[in-house]
């Protein structure tokens, strides 16, 4: 009929049960809008979108609907603000976001080797100190400087020769002894 859908919108299986919910207003995505596994039926994913984007949290869940996977934020179709991903490859990500573009610091969890990395973004790329440390420990095990996402190779620090002074006591003492070893 050339008319924008207003209202609720609901897709159904033919045996009536719900894939997609949400609102819609002139023909764009507006509100929460969430979705189902057709096969298990368990919630799929729950959205916010406005103006027909992303716009707030975004969180997908496992096809058994006991597990979340990630939870993202949105502003005006980009992400934005912090975000978490639980993937299945036993990894947990978080990572931070402005207007579509990685920036600030991020952290990943991994389950399967017990580590821990740490570092930052900016502008997209790795910028600055990345450490990995194992679970539980203080000290980092493995350490890279990275300078708009390339790895940079630092030279070692050599350690300088410290110079030990004397004080003119000490002086006094070690004379007294070379004259007694002379005697």
């Amino acid at each position: 009929s050339g008319k924008l859908l207003n209202g609720t919108y609901v897709l159904q299986t033919s045996n009536k049960d719900i894939l997609i919910q949400g609102n819609l207003k002139n023909g764009l995505k507006v509100g929460v809008w969430k979705s189902w596994y057709p096969q298990t039926g368990h919630l799929q994913s729950i959205e916010s979108w406005k103006n027909g984007l992303l716009n707030g949290r975004v969180e997908k869940f496992s096809e058994d609907g006991r597990t979340l996977l990630y939870k993202n934020y949105y502003k005006n179709g980009l992400l934005h603000g912090k975000n978490v991903d639980y993937s299945q490859d036993k990894k947990t990500i978080t990572a931070f976001y402005t207007k579509g573009v990685q920036n600030g610091k991020f952290t990943e969890l991994n389950a399967q080797d017990s580590t821990i990395t740490k570092g930052k973004y900016k502008n997209g790329l790795k910028n600055g100190w990345l450490y990995v440390y194992k679970q539980g420990k203080q000290s980092p095990i493995q350490k890279k400087f990275y300078k708009n996402g390339q790895e940079m190779i630092l030279p070692q620090k050599v350690a300088k020769p410290v110079k030990k002074t004397i004080k003119p006591q000490e002086k006094v003492v070690k004379q007294e002894k070379l004259k007694k070893k002379k005697k």
